[in-house]
């Protein structure tokens, strides 16, 4: 039908093209309509002239228009070449037309990246910039609200998963523009719902995301909270779209900054009596971006208040909620303000250690895994500073996490694991009660040979490690031993990692020292000559890793005659003399205490 329109009779040509659009519009038109179009390409090529044609402009638009809502129409349109008049047609002087070239293009832009391309190279985005810009101010009617709306989605649809044209809209002030549009057009419910999906569009992409922070578009997103109920469809999107948009630091400490705390706890209020489905949502959506803010930094101490922030309070109060969500971002919540050692003795002066410790004693090993690994990993941050670890251990801390060891949780275990090792830093009672344990010390060596979570048997080895170091108990090193805990001492000996290897020699070194007629012969038994010689030849070792080592040998020589038989002695020795390393220290004491081990060796 189309192919067949008269170019040289223009006035029967819009008649035509009324008659198509009546027939659209009446769903009279069938799939053989459109399959005449994308079988014949010169039936589109036409739409070029009539586009041109000042009388036809406006209905031709409309008719790519509803045309283009095909999927099999957009890309021939495309490929016609419709792109360029159609952009042309976004400065008319008529309103009408704009709307519907905007329509059309937006309509043929939907999921289609040749069309994305076709309007980027065109120069079509910039053209759409201004576009927004002109109408942003112009008085509220029927045909400027809706060209502002239709202009929206042509946005949306062109940037969409298309990070160049993202890119290039950014770069052109694209969020400046709907930071504006935002907060003069707010009241216009559709108009609304289209700037959120464009905002949530461009943030998406890495070069939306990184240049958020250089408006305030977020806070605007945020006070549009203020102005509407809480049984407002928009709601839900809004938190979400905060959510995507407060990745950045920079973003979490505009809204932390903003007057979006207090719309979020009085909306809480608001929702804390009704119990329908929704509301329960919406109450998840904003305990998760509470969290998610308090992830900054800056944002964490804004909201801190030196302990007097509205929002810190407000968090404190989740730990008795009924409800298990609340608990968890109560917990999270406590866990991100336990960032620094002030705030951390702060926590704990409060009573909030103890108040996370009441709670964990209200679930089971077997309970919630999410709300434990809150709570433990809090817990595991308060236990940070030296003068914590005295008062957690005192308020029974012990007691409270150790039926927690033997789930089967790996995440839970991870941090429970990380927080005992906290606590027994410099505290030889919990360190003698932990490591003198021998079903505790039987459950954490089943935890050092856990393969399928290396944060948990990383974590495991350490604690071993700590309880050697940290206890001054003959019993300690003699449980490690009987356990068959030294095997794992010697294997973390050649971690990757300097940490863990400074720690492990301190232990073996301790445990040689301290019982070694146990100790040695179960290092023998693990091979740990071939384990420091592994140490000993590798020219990147660090000094104090090669100090440790050092020490060890030195340790394990200073061992009976019977012992050092065992040991195999003479291998260390050669293995220190022919290290080019060890000969040429620049560092005195450790010349020196290779000096000394060599010299015991020899013997």
């Amino acid at each position: 039908m189309i192919a067949n329109i008269d170019l040289s009779a223009t006035g029967d040509n819009l008649a035509l093209i009324e008659t198509l659009l009546s027939k659209l519009q009446d769903e009279e038109i069938d799939a053989e309509a459109y399959t005449v179009i994308t079988q014949n390409p010169e039936a589109l090529k036409h739409m070029c002239t009539l586009l041109n044609d000042t009388e036809c402009q406006e209905k031709a638009s409309q008719l790519l228009a509803e045309l283009a809502k095909q999927e099999v129409v957009r890309a021939p349109c495309v490929d016609a070449g419709l792109i360029k008049p159609l952009l042309a047609l976004l400065e008319s002087s008529s309103v009408p037309t704009v709307i519907q070239a905007c329509r059309a293009l937006g309509n043929i832009c939907f999921d289609n990246d040749a069309a994305r391309y076709a309007v980027d190279s065109e120069g079509g985005v910039e053209v759409l910039l201004r576009l927004l810009r002109k109408y942003q101010h112009t008085p509220e009617n029927a045909d400027n609200d809706r060209l502002r709306l239709v202009a929206a989605g042509f946005l949306l649809n062109v940037t969409n998963t298309h990070e160049c044209v993202q890119a290039c809209a950014v770069s052109g002030g694209v969020l400046e523009i709907l930071d504006e549009y935002l907060q003069q057009h707010a009241h216009n419910t559709d108009l609304l719902h289209m700037l959120l999906l464009c905002i949530g569009s461009i943030t998406d992409s890495e070069y939306g995301k990184d240049h958020l922070s250089e408006c305030k578009i977020a806070v605007t997103v945020g006070n549009l909270l203020a102005n509407l109920p809480c049984t407002s469809d928009q709601n839900d999107t809004i938190l979400e779209l905060l959510a995507a948009m407060a990745d950045a630091d920079e973003v979490k400490q505009q809204l932390a900054e903003s007057s979006l705390p207090q719309h979020l706890i009085s909306m809480l209020h608001s929702l804390a009596e009704r119990e329908e489905d929704e509301a329960v949502s919406l109450t998840k959506l904003i305990a998760d971006l509470i969290v998610l803010i308090l992830t900054g930094d800056g944002s964490m101490k804004v909201l801190y208040a030196s302990g007097g922030g509205v929002l810190y309070k407000e968090c404190l109060t989740w730990l008795q909620s009924p409800s298990e969500h609340m608990q968890m971002s109560g917990a999270l919540a406590i866990g991100n303000f336990a960032r620094n050692d002030d705030q951390c003795c702060e926590l704990v002066s409060a009573g909030i250690a103890t108040s996370l410790m009441r709670l964990l004693t209200n679930t089971t090993a077997d309970g919630s895994v999410t709300l434990q690994h809150a709570i433990f990993s809090a817990l595991r941050n308060l236990a940070i500073p030296a003068q914590n670890k005295a008062l957690l251990l005192e308020a029974g801390l012990i007691d409270s996490v150790m039926p927690f060891i033997n789930t089967d949780m790996m995440m839970v275990l991870f941090k429970l694991l990380g927080l005992l090792r906290m606590v027994v830093d410099k505290h030889e009672s919990a360190a003698t009660r932990l490591g003198s344990d021998e079903v505790f010390m039987t459950r954490l060596i089943e935890l050092c040979a856990v393969d399928d979570h290396a944060g948990v048997k990383g974590e495991a080895n350490r604690l071993v490690a700590w309880l050697v170091k940290n206890s001054p108990a003959r019993g300690v090193v003699q449980c490690v031993v009987t356990v068959g805990c030294v095997p794992y001492l010697v294997t973390m000996a050649n971690a990757e990692h300097a940490v863990m290897q400074n720690e492990a020699l301190l232990a073996l070194t301790l445990a040689a020292a301290k019982i070694p007629d146990v100790a040695i012969p179960a290092m023998k038994d693990a091979e740990i000559v071939a384990a420091l010689k592994v140490i000993l030849s590798e020219d990147s070792a660090k000094d104090e890793i090669m100090c440790n080592v050092l020490s060890l040998c030195k340790t394990l020589s200073a061992a009976n005659s019977e012992v050092k038989e065992q040991m195999i002695i003479a291998e260390l020795h050669t293995t220190i003399s022919t290290n080019s390393k060890v000969q040429n220290y620049s560092d005195s004491q450790l010349k020196q205490l290779a000096k000394d081990v060599l010299k015991i060796l020899g013997k």
